[in-house]
Order: C-alpha cells, then sequence, then structure tokens
C-alpha cells in the first residue's frame, strides 16, 4: 500500500533549534513514546534513530540468532543540512509498520519537506520548496523522484542532492492549424472509416491536470475524436481514436480558457457539425454569435 501525499501529518519537531531544545530539556527524563530514538554528538549533529533487529538465519524464533542495531532515519546538521534514510519495504513489515515509519519521519522534518508514494508505479517522490508542501492547496512545479535513493540531502538553498529532479510541465497551447494537419495519417484513415460507418464523434472537454500524482489548479484542454459505439465500453479510452491537447497546464483566467475554447473551434473549423457532439455544436454557435 502506497503512502499517499494527502496522509502527510504535519510537523512536530521540523527544525535543528526545535529538535535540540527537546533534546537538551526534556531526551533525559521523558523518552518519546512510539518514535524514533534522538541521539547527539559531540560536534551537535543530531540523529533520528529506528532500533531494528536482524537474525542471521532469517528465524526470528531463534533468540540467539538476534542482533539489535541502531538505523539512522534522519540527520540534521548544524549547517542546516538535513540527511533523510528513506525507509524501504523491509520483509515482514506490514502496510501499518511500514505507513507508521513514513508518518513518524515526517512529523520530525519541517513542513517544507514532503514525501509520499503513488500506487500506480510504486514510485517514491520528496517535495521541497519555501512554503508549506503538506496542503491539499499547495501544487508543486517540481518534485524529486526518491525510487531509488537511499540517502537524500537537502540543502538549506534548497538544493537535493540524491534525488531525481522532475520539472512539471509548462503552460502550452497546440498550433492553430486543421484538424487534418493534427493527426497522423493512420488517425485520419480510421476517423474516415467511423465516419463512412456513421460512427465518429469529436468532442471538446477539460480535464483535471496532475503532476506526479500531485493536483496542479489546473486543467487540459482536448480534443476527442471517438466512435460512440465502442467509447467507454472496456475502459476509459475505449474507442478512442486521438486525442489532441488544446491547452495544456491552463489556469482558471478567462483569458486562458477563452483562448483554448477559440483554438479548439478554429482547429475543427472544416468539420460539419455532423461529426461533432451536441456541446461541441452549440459552443461553435455561441462564438459565431459573439
Amino acid at each position: 500500500m502506497a503512502y499517499n501525499r494527502d496522509d502527510q501529518p504535519s510537523s512536530t519537531l521540523g527544525s535543528y533549534e526545535d529538535i535540540n531544545n527537546y533534546y537538551e530539556a526534556e531526551i533525559n527524563v521523558v523518552r518519546m513514546e512510539n518514535a524514533f530514538d534522538l541521539k547527539k554528538d559531540s560536534d551537535g549533529t543530531l540523529y533520528f534513530q529506528k532500533e531494528m533487529r536482524r537474525w542471521g538465519t532469517n528465524d526470528p524464533t531463534n533468540d540467539n540468532d538476534e542482533a539489535v542495531y541502531k538505523e539512522t532515519v534522519i540527520t540534521y546538521h548544524t549547517d542546516g543540512d538535513i540527511v533523510i534514510d528513506v525507509p524501504p519495504k523491509k520483509n515482514g513489515y506490514s502496510s501499518y509498520q511500514y505507513g507508521n515509519d513514513w508518518g513518524t519521519m515526517l512529523s520530525y522534518l519541517p513542513s517544507n519537506v514532503g514525501m509520499y508514494e503513488t500506487s500506480s508505479n510504486d514510485k517514491k517522490y520528496l517535495l521541497y520548496d519555501n512554503s508549506n508542501v503538506r496542503t491539499h492547496t499547495y501544487y508543486p512545479t517540481k518534485v524529486w523522484d526518491i525510487t531509488k535513493s537511499k540517502s537524500i540531502r537537502l540543502k538549506p538553498d534548497g538544493r537535493v542532492v540524491g534525488g531525481k529532479e522532475v520539472n512539471r510541465g509548462a503552460t502550452k497551447f497546440a498550433d492553430d492549424k486543421p484538424l487534418d494537419e493534427q493527426l497522423e495519417e493512420k488517425h485520419l484513415r480510421e476517423m474516415t472509416k467511423a465516419r463512412l460507418k456513421s460512427d465518429l464523434e469529436i468532442d471538446y472537454n477539460s480535464l483535471s491536470a496532475t503532476f506526479r500524482g500531485n493536483p496542479t489548479g489546473t486543467h487540459h484542454y482536448c480534443l476527442e475524436m471517438y466512435m460512440p459505439s465502442k467509447y467507454g465500453a472496456s475502459g476509459p479510452n475505449d474507442g478512442l481514436i486521438r486525442r489532441i491537447f488544446v491547452g495544456r497546464f491552463i489556469d482558471s483566467t478567462h483569458s486562458e480558457k477563452d483562448k483554448c475554447t477559440k483554438l479548439a473551434l478554429s482547429i475543427i473549423k472544416d468539420i460539419p457539425d455532423t461529426c461533432l457532439s451536441d456541446g461541441l455544436v452549440r459552443l461553435r454557435e455561441d462564438f459565431n454569435k459573439q
């Protein structure tokens, strides 16, 4: 089970100063319950560590073969660097234990650091920005793929060492040219066959734009060519011939939405109403009246 972005807890101890104060004031009196152990080196480096057990014969019932050790999970350096050791899915770990490790780790990281997994492809991603990245209204334009990372170093200046930077696509509009010039030959053939069977329809839709499992607060606007007799019968793309994105990552301003609509109508200007959805026909009629 993936650790979802929406499950990220709030930050409990999210700075070197907070953690150091906690260590100095309370660590020798009260141990943190259900959390990682906190240690401090003579140079001031702070460590969150998790107690682990290992059996040489892989037999947890053999007490004589058990080795207990500390695994460092988060390291706070006095120069502001934070090192994160991403918890792997270990053999014998339940989804609850695995998720609890992630949740505990995030509670001891600042709110401008986030981590989550995607259930569709088991990818792990890091969020790192100068704002609170754990809110529902945070729309990232950059994440780091940490799927294969064992150790990640976060620099105070915003750099990330140990992760692969992934940038969101820019706002982009399609070329203003006729539909037949937007399509490949094979798609034109499919459309021609469908039209001869009176089984062709073109619609204009908006889709919520996401980025590596994150909402973006923007939309993709697209023209969809499909066969109504098959569309969506066995899956969302069944019967779909082609989808042309008129605009990608478009915000909610009227100017950009209107630009997409005018561009879509320009692309299908030579297409008869009989090939268009009722909604697209009405949209064309409304714009022709303006």
